[in-house]
C-alpha cells in the first residue's frame, strides 16, 4: 500500500512524463521512480489506462460508449451545440449556432482528447492558429478554437451544407471528365494545405463534401500532421495509428513516417473510388486487419479491370498507379503534380505517369488537334497513328495485366513460404523455445521442399533470409542462403536485375566476414551488371556503395569517395530519404573521417542523423549506427566527451533493443572502450573491450573485423592497465587477423602493428618492440604521411624505446662495473642507485 507521499508522487510523475514518447517515458520513469517498484507500476497502469481511454485506437472504435445527445445544449465559446451531425474516433461533431447577436451556423468538433498539460495546451493554440491560416475556396475555414474547462479541445470550423463528394457523383450521374474536374479542385485545395505544412491525413468521401453550386469543400483536418519543426508533434502524437480503411496510405497504416506523399495516396484512392465506383482492396478485405495486410504487401489493381469504362484505360490507369503506389518515393511528388497530371488528361495531353514515347504523343497531338490534323490530306496519318496507338495501349494493359497476375502469384507463394516458416516454431509440434535463427536455418535446409516453385519468387525469398541472418551477424549462414538465392535467379533465366543486386549482397557479406580479397570482384561485376541494366538507379547507388566501402577499408579512398557522392546525387534525385540515404552518407563521412578531414565529416554525420531521426525514429537501430558514426568523428575533431555520452547512449539502446551479444551491441561497446582509451582511461575501458572480445570470439568468428577491432582495442586497453598477458595476446591476434584479411601495406595492419610493439616496450621485450615499431612507422607514412596521429603515436613509441635502450645499455655498463667488484653483494645494494642514474641521464 502507498503512503499518501508516495501516492502524491505518482501522480506528479504521471503528469510530468504524459508528453514523453514511450522510448524517453521509460528513461524518465527509470530516471524518477527511484528504486520504488511500486512507484513505477502504478505510473505505468495510468498511463496504460490512459492509453485505452485516449485516441490512440485510432480507427478501430475509440470510446464509443459516448451520447452525443447528453452535448446538446452546451455552450461552447460562442456557440451552442444544437443538432449532432456526426462522430469518429477523433470526436463529436455538432452544428453550432452563436449565442450573440450574429446570425452564423457553423459545425463544431468536440475532441475526444483532454488536453491536461499546460504544454499540450500550449500546442493546441499553435497548431489552431496553423489551422487558421488555411484559406482556399475549397477548404472550410476555421473560425475559432479553444479548450472547454473539462480539458476538451473544440474546432468551430464553417458549417457546408453539402454532401459527400461520392454521392454527390452518383446522385448528379457524373461522367468520367467531370469527376476528374471534381478531384482537380480537391487535389489543389490540398496542395494548399501542403504548402502551409499541413497534412490532412484522412481524406475520404465524407471529408470532401460538394456543395448545391458543384463546389467541393474539404472539411475535418481532426488528424492533421504539422510539417514544421515546431508544431510537427502535436495532433500526430495525439491520434496514434488513426487511419479509414480503404483510404489509408501503407506508411499511415504500418505506423511509419506521415507526409505529404500520404495525402497523395489518399487522393489516388478517393479517385479510385469516383471512377470505378469500388473502394481500393475492396474485395476480400472484411476488416481492418486484411486492409492493413493488403495495402502493405500489394498494389491496386488497376481501374479498368474494376470498372467498365474503357476511359480509364491506359492514362487514368498510369495516374492512379502512380498515385496509389506502395513506397511514397514512387508516388507524384505533390497533390498540385497529381492534379497537373489529370488537368493533361483532360486536354489529351502527355501525363507524367506515363513514358514520353513517340507514338504516345502523336496519339496525344492528334486528340488534341482533330480538326486541323485532318485538313491537308493528314486524316489517314490521324488514323493510323490513333490505331497503332489503340493497339500499343491494348499491348500494353494486356502486359499490366499479365504482370499483376504474376505479381498476385508470388506473393500468393511468398506468404505460404512464410507461414510454413513459422509454423515451425509451433510449441504443438514439439519445437519449444525456438529462435528465430533455428527457424530460419530450418527454412533454408528444407528449402528443396518448401520453396515456391518460381525460381525467382523462391530467390527473393532465400535472400530475405540472409538479410536476416546478416542483421543477426550470421555471415556464414547469410552467405549459404545468399548462394541459394543466386542459384534460384540463374535458374529463373529473367532475375538478371535482382541477381546483379544479390550479387553486390554477397560482395558485402564477404567483406564483413573479413574476406575483402574475394569481395571485390564479385562487387564490381555487381556494379558493372546494374549499371548495364538500370544506370543511375537505386540499385545502382546501392551497389556502388558497397564497392565503395570495400576500396575505402583497403587504401583507396581516392577511388571510393567519387562512388560515394554519386551514389548519394542519385538517391537524392530519386527522392530517396530513408536509411538508404543515412547509409551512404555515414559510410561517406567515415571514409573522410580515416582521412583527418573532420570539418566535412562530422556536418555529413548530423546530415544523416538528421535523416534518421525524421524518417525512422529517434529510437530506431539504424539512427543509432548514424549517432555511433557521428560520435566517432566528435571524436576525430577533439569532442571527445560529447562522444563519450553518445556511445554511452547507443550502448544502451542497442542492449535493450538489439541484446548483449548481437554484433552490433559489441561495435558500440569498443567503440566507447576506445573512447575511454583516448581520455587515458584505461581501467574503464578494459572490462567493456573484454567482455566485447569474448562475445565476438563465439559468435562472429575469429577473423571478422568486429572482432579484430574488439581486440586491438582490447589489447591497447589491457597493455596500458598493465595486464600485458592478455594485452600482447589479443593484439597479436589481431595483427594477424589484419594480415590475413588485408592487402599488404594497409595502414589498419600497420596501426595494429604499432599497437603490438608498444605492448612489446612496456612488458620488456625490447627488440621484438622496435622491429614492430619501425616496420609499422614506416608502413604509416608512406601511407598516411607524417602528421596523421597514428604515425605520431608510433614516433612516439619508437622515441620511448630509444630512450629505454639507452637506460638499458646504461645499466648494464654500470653494472658490470659494480660486478667487477670481489663483493656480490654490492650489485644488489648497488642496483636501484644505478638504475636511478641512468634514467636520470635519459629523462
Amino acid at each position: 500500500m502507498l503512503t499518501l507521499d508516495e501516492k502524491r508522487r505518482v501522480f506528479q510523475v504521471f503528469e510530468e512524463s504524459l508528453e514523453l514518447d514511450a522510448a524517453a517515458r521509460q528513461r524518465f520513469l527509470d530516471q524518477h521512480c527511484g528504486d520504488s517498484a511500486a512507484i513505477k507500476a502504478e505510473i505505468i497502469a495510468l498511463h496504460r489506462a490512459d492509453t485505452q481511454a485516449s485516441l490512440n485506437t485510432g480507427g478501430l472504435g475509440a470510446l464509443r460508449s459516448e451520447q452525443p445527445d447528453q452535448q446538446l445544449g452546451r455552450i461552447v465559446g460562442n456557440f451552442k451545440l444544437v443538432e449532432h451531425l456526426g462522430s469518429g474516433g477523433m470526436g463529436l461533431v455538432f452544428r453550432g449556432e452563436r449565442t450573440d447577436d450574429l446570425s452564423q451556423r457553423v459545425a463544431v468538433k468536440l475532441v475526444r482528447q483532454e488536453l491536461r498539460s499546460a504544454t499540450s495546451r500550449a500546442r493546441f493554440q499553435q497548431e489552431s492558429s496553423m489551422l487558421a491560416r488555411l484559406e482556399h475556396p475549397s477548404i472550410a475555414r476555421l473560425i475559432d478554437a479553444g479548450v472547454a474547462d473539462d480539458g476538451r479541445p473544440w474546432y468551430v470550423m464553417e458549417y457546408v451544407g453539402g454532401i459527400a463528394i461520392d454521392i454527390y457523383c452518383e446522385r448528379q450521374q457524373l461522367g468520367t471528365r467531370e469527376r476528374v474536374e471534381l478531384l482537380i479542385a480537391v487535389c489543389r485545395a490540398v496542395d494548399a494545405a501542403h504548402r502551409l505544412l499541413v497534412v490532412h491525413r484522412d481524406i475520404k468521401p465524407s471529408n470532401v463534401l460538394v456543395t448545391a453550386d458543384g463546389t467541393p469543400k474539404l472539411i475535418d483536418f481532426g488528424i492533421a500532421k504539422f510539417l514544421d519543426e515546431t508544431a510537427g508533434a502535436g495532433l500526430t502524437r495525439e491520434s496514434g495509428a488513426a487511419f479509414t480503411p480503404h483510404f489509408a496510405a501503407p506508411e499511415q497504416v504500418a505506423g511509419e513516417t506521415i507526409s505529404t506523399a500520404t495525402d497523395v495516396y489518399g487522393l489516388g484512392a478517393l479517385a479510385f473510388l469516383l471512377l470505378t465506383g469500388k473502394k481500393i482492396f475492396e474485395s476480400g478485405t472484411r476488416t481492418d486487419l486484411d486492409y492493413m495486410l493488403a495495402v502493405t504487401q500489394r498494389e491496386p489493381e488497376l481501374p479498368s479491370r474494376i470498372g467498365s469504362n474503357a476511359l480509364l484505360r491506359g492514362d487514368l490507369d498510369n495516374i492512379l498507379r502512380k498515385a496509389l503506389a506502395r513506397l511514397p518515393a514512387q508516388r507524384y511528388e505533390s497533390a498540385a503534380a497529381l492534379a497537373a497530371d489529370f488537368a493533361s488528361y483532360l486536354a489529351h495531353r502527355p501525363v507524367q505517369a506515363r513514358a514520353p514515347t513517340l507514338l504516345y504523343r502523336v496519339g496525344k497531338f492528334v486528340r488534341r488537334n482533330t480538326i486541323a490534323v485532318s485538313l491537308g490530306g493528314l486524316l489517314l496519318a490521324a488514323t493510323l497513328a490513333g490505331l497503332v496507338v489503340f493497339l500499343l495501349q491494348s499491348r500494353e494493359v494486356a502486359t499490366q495485366r499479365n504482370q499483376a497476375q504474376l505479381e498476385a502469384a508470388r506473393t500468393h507463394s511468398i506468404n505460404e513460404f512464410l507461414i510454413n516458416m513459422l509454423k515451425s516454431a509451433d510449441p504443438r509440434i514439439g519445437a519449444r523455445e525456438t529462435t528465430v535463427a533455428q527457424v530460419l536455418d530450418r527454412a533454408v535446409s528444407d528449402a528443396g521442399s518448401s520453396l515456391p516453385h518460381d525460381p525467382a519468387v523462391a530467390g527473393s525469398v532465400l535472400q530475405a533470409v540472409a538479410e536476416t541472418n546478416d542483421s543477426l551477424g550470421r555471415y556464414p549462414e547469410a552467405l549459404a542462403s545468399n548462394a541459394l538465392a543466386l542459384e534460384m535467379y540463374r535458374k529463373s533465366g529473367q532475375s538478371a536485375r535482382e541477381y546483379a543486386v544479390t550479387l553486390a549482397e554477397r560482395g558485402a557479406l564477404l567483406r564483413q566476414s573479413g574476406k575483402p580479397g574475394e569481395a571485390e570482384p564479385l562487387l564490381r561485376d555487381a556494379v558493372a551488371r546494374i549499371r548495364a541494366l538500370a544506370p543511375g538507379s537505386v540499385d545502382d547507388a546501392m551497389a556502388s556503395d558497397r564497392l565503395a566501402v570495400l576500396l575505402s577499408n583497403t587504401d583507396r579512398e581516392a577511388e571510393a569517395v567519387p562512388l560515394y557522392r554519386a551514389a548519394i546525387a542519385q538517391l537524392k534525385a530519386a527522392g530517396v530519404r530513408d536509411v538508404r540515404l543515412v547509409t551512404v552518407l555515414n559510410d561517406l563521412a567515415v571514409c573522410l573521417g580515416n582521412q583527418g578531414d573532420f570539418a566535412n565529416a562530422v556536418p555529413m554525420h548530423r546530415e544523416a542523423v538528421a535523416v534518421a531521426e525524421a524518417v525512422l525514429g529517434p529510437d530506431n537501430p539504424s539512427t543509432d549506427d548514424a549517432r555511433a558514426n557521428l560520435a566517432g568523428a566528435l571524436e576525430g575533431s577533439g569532442e571527445i566527451a560529447a562522444a563519450e555520452h553518445i556511445y554511452r547512449e547507443v550502448v544502451a539502446n542497442r542492449r535493450k533493443a538489439l541484446g548483449a551479444d548481437h554484433i552490433d551491441t559489441l561495435w558500440a561497446m569498443t567503440s566507447l572502450a576506445n573512447n575511454l582509451l583516448t581520455q587515458k582511461r584505461s581501467s574503464d575501458a578494459l572490462p567493456l573491450a573484454g567482455d566485447a572480445i569474448a562475445r565476438l570470439q563465439a559468435g562472429a568468428g575469429r577473423d571478422g573485423p568486429i572482432t579484430l577491432y574488439a581486440q586491438s582495442v582490447g589489447g591497447r586497453a589491457a597493455c596500458e592497465s598493465g595486464d600485458y598477458e592478455h594485452g600482447l595476446r589479443w593484439l597479436a591476434s589481431a595483427l594477424a587477423g589484419r594480415q590475413r584479411a588485408m592487402p599488404r601495406g594497409s595502414w589498419l595492419v600497420a596501426n595494429t602493428q604499432a599497437l603490438l610493439g608498444a605492448c612489446q616496450m612496456y612488458s620488456g621485450a625490447l627488440q621484438s618492440a622496435q622491429q614492430n615499431l619501425l616496420q609499422a612507422a614506416a608502413t604509416l607514412e608512406s601511407q598516411r604521411g607524417a602528421a596523421f596521429d597514428k604515425t605520431q603515436d608510433a614516433y612516439r613509441n619508437l622515441q620511448k624505446l630509444n630512450e629505454k635502450f639507452t637506460a638499458f645499455r646504461c645499466f648494464k655498463q654500470e653494472a658490470a662495473q659494480v660486478g667487477q667488484r670481489p663483493a656480490p653483494a654490492a650489485f644488489q645494494e648497488n642496483q636501484n642507485g644505478i638504475l636511478q642514474h641512468c634514467v636520470h641521464l635519459v629523462a
